[in-house]
């Protein structure tokens, strides 16, 4: 599939989205793109939506998730980590931008 046709077919799926969360097409793109980065861990949209940090003063990350054994944490009081067994721990940084072109300069630090 040449290249456009995956550019239309994302452009698509965004402008739906922004029309079903009411959403301006930038916050429907960030929502699509961590969808589909984190698919294979299989999470709820919930937990999706609870690991935007997009706003002033994110420092460019506009999503995090810390995953432990495949269970995402939350930072919520009484969540437990196991405390023996192997740890299978995932970190996963988002800086998603819907633009046709990408520069260094957008993960500069302040």
């Amino acid at each position: 599939m040449p290249n456009d046709t995956y550019k239309a077919l994302i452009e698509s799926v965004v402008k739906d989205r922004a029309r079903e969360l009411g959403l301006n097409e930038s916050q429907a793109f960030a929502t699509v793109a961590n969808a589909l980065i984190l698919e294979p861990f299989d999470l709820s949209i919930d937990e999706i939506e609870a690991g935007d940090t997009d706003g002033s003063g994110d420092g460019q990350i506009d999503a995090l998730y810390i995953l432990v054994n495949g269970h995402t944490l939350s930072g919520e009081e009484g969540e437990k980590i196991p405390e023996r067994g192997p740890l299978e721990i995932d970190i996963i940084i988002i800086q998603s931008k819907n633009t046709d072109s990408f520069t260094e300069s957008t993960l500069a630090m302040f």
